[in-house]
């Protein structure tokens, strides 16, 4: 099966050398080449300065970076809110570019500025990404970089992350202990999880991938509650909501035993959170997040 991504970079934009360090060598981790950029905003013109106009393409390269505006949100150009890809018939480019590259072991990561995955047109572009390969018989899986299951963290978190993880309605990361490297960090999949120990008690919080600004790494925060307030089994179910809910769960065009190994893991999950709906306060509530496309 091919593993493609989405991506939004959302706070990289006065970190992008920092960002293609660490995705190259997470990459490198995993046993592939550097990733591909695909860039599908339909327009350039940002405020984020490391992905304004050509900047990021001349980081990169152009045999790294390809800018497919036909698969940008018209109604960005137009000034209006909704969703409407410019070409959708353009996600067989996009198709034959990942099925390209996976021959030089390569892997594409397809990205505009939003920070969440639901809402955002890039999971329409997914949608239609996952259609084609159906029609064309390609295995392909579609998932939120850097894609994977939720982890289990253990790791010694500085004493300021249980502080700032208490107050996760104004505070949007905690710090990255000094134990992960840049390559690991950016790998943890969407909703992991670790305890953070506090002077008023320990912190179960949930996480995202690494995230590098103001000269600093850190790992965003998704949910927190004080450690013995749920169970294990409840943190995870919040997570699995969380990711279901926001677009960071992977979608596959066809039957594989990875697709149906997921598919049975899904059904469990959903049996668990019908279970669970008499019960809503068992799950950690999320944090809302911002998401311009």
């Amino acid at each position: 099966m091919i593993e493609t991504f989405m991506w939004g970079y959302w706070g990289w934009g006065g970190s992008t050398r920092h960002l293609v360090e660490a995705f190259d060598a997470a990459e490198a981790l995993r046993g592939y080449e550097p990733l591909v950029f695909v860039d599908v905003r339909a327009s350039r013109a940002v405020r984020a300065v490391g992905f304004r106009g050509d900047a990021f393409e001349n980081l990169l390269g152009r045999d790294r970076y390809r800018w497919m505006q036909r698969l940008g949100n018209q109604a960005v150009l137009d000034g209006r809110d909704g969703i409407e890809i410019v070409d959708p018939k353009a996600a067989g480019d996009l198709l034959d570019l990942i099925v390209e590259s996976d021959r030089s072991c390569r892997r594409v990561i397809f990205f505009c500025a939003c920070q969440e995955p639901g809402g955002c047109h890039r999971y329409v572009v997914g949608e239609l990404l996952v259609e084609e390969a159906r029609r064309r018989k390609v295995a392909l899986s579609v998932s939120e970089w850097p894609g994977g299951t939720p982890r289990h963290l253990v790791a010694p978190f500085p004493p300021v992350a249980a502080a700032r993880a208490s107050h996760v309605d104004s505070v949007s990361s905690v710090p990255m202990p000094k134990a992960i490297s840049p390559a690991v960090g950016v790998s943890l999949p969407w909703g992991s999880y670790a305890t953070v120990p506090g002077p008023a008690g320990d912190l179960a919080v949930v996480l995202g991938p690494a995230i590098h600004r103001q000269r600093k790494w850190a790992l965003p925060l998704l949910l927190h509650n004080a450690a013995g307030e749920v169970t294990e089994r409840q943190l995870r179910r919040g997570i699995i909501e969380y990711r279901s809910t926001l677009g960071y769960a992977p979608r596959f065009s066809m039957a594989t035993p990875k697709a149906e190994r997921f598919a049975r893991a899904c059904t469990h999950q959903v049996r668990q959170l019908s279970a669970a709906r008499a019960h809503p306060s068992e799950a950690p509530a999320a944090r809302e997040k911002r998401g311009p496309c």
